[in-house]
């Protein structure tokens, strides 16, 4: 059986990421795509490195072989892709639609584990009524109107960016439970090599040492708030990707609109209405209901090994 704090662990991930995002929004309005992630990502870089110096765990960061060093490319590869197409969306297009739009995710996860990963861990049609019931919330939270939606080109960003996020949640757990790689290993790296695409793309396109001269004191705080917030998703989100299965930790971080909507009336005063609430108690109650029976009725891990209560 998992322990309560591996729990409480994948819930304050949804807490932590949907901060993440509201920081994201707020740096795009200064910053250009490419040079907010290649930003946000350095200020990570600069965490880890010294949260891992600090722990004496840098000599762990070691590649033993060529192979693990490709798989470890691609991770930062996808990670690159999956930003990349988030923060386009989060600056073309309707956020709003867009977080709901990410949040299809756990749909590809799912299909993915039903379809191609069954043995690693059991998706069962009361899961699909669950996860479903929770992105009806979800659409509440975000006055989402799926009758009267009207598609962009730019809401397929989000789209694009939920399958690379659920492809690499995978590959990071073949690298955790087949190549015996620690979490510190697989965040650095991934950052790093996200950090250097996104810095390469800055250059080219952007401009981004200018960009970078431009800002004000006042600027460079949400870039480090930023650094700060993704460095507690690497922590936590590798945490829960090696002891849950991909499409129960996608189940639970439906939860990051329900914690939007908390930042947002804390931050910016915005007053929930009753359409709000009523998808915040759905989501909740599904989740503590998905919670309670991953935790007491005996379910399979990541790993492929079944947990009993």
């Amino acid at each position: 059986m998992k322990s309560k704090s591996d729990y409480f662990a994948l819930v304050f991930l949804s807490f932590v990421w949907a901060g993440h995002l509201t920081l994201v929004r707020v740096i795009g309005a200064f910053l250009p795509v490419n040079t907010t992630g290649a930003c946000v990502r350095a200020a990570t870089c600069i965490i880890l490195t010294a949260a891992l110096a600090a722990a004496h765990r840098l000599p762990a960061l070691r590649i033993a072989s060529a192979k693990i060093g490709l798989l470890l490319v691609c991770v930062g590869g996808l990670g690159f892709l999956l930003d990349f197409f988030s923060f386009l969306g989060l600056t073309y297009a309707d956020s709003n639609t867009g977080t709901a739009l990410l949040k299809t995710d756990v749909l590809f996860s799912a299909l993915l584990t039903a379809l191609v990963f069954k043995k690693g861990a059991r998706f069962r049609p009361r899961d699909w009524g669950v996860t479903l019931a929770m992105l009806f919330g979800v659409l509440l939270i975000l006055d989402i109107d799926l009758a009267h939606l009207h598609w962009k080109a730019t809401d397929f960003y989000f789209i694009l960016s939920a399958l690379f996020v659920t492809l690499n949640a995978f590959l990071i757990q073949h690298l955790q439970h087949r190549h015996g790689l620690s979490n510190d290993t697989i965040a650095f790296y991934n950052n790093l090599f996200t950090m250097l695409i996104f810095a390469v793309f800055a250059l080219m396109f952007e401009n981004g040492a200018f960009s970078l001269s431009r800002l004000t004191l006042r600027q460079y705080l949400p870039l480090l708030a930023a650094g700060a917030t993704q460095s507690l998703i690497y922590l936590y989100y590798y945490r829960s990707l090696s002891v849950f299965p991909v499409w129960f930790v996608k189940s639970i971080l439906l939860l990051m609109p329900v914690f939007s909507m908390v930042i947002n009336f804390l931050a910016f005063q915005t007053i929930p209405t009753p359409q709000h609430l009523l998808g915040t108690a759905i989501v909740v109650g599904c989740a503590a209901h998905m919670l309670y029976a991953h935790r007491h009725d005996g379910r399979e891990d990541g790993t492929g090994v079944c947990s009993r209560g």
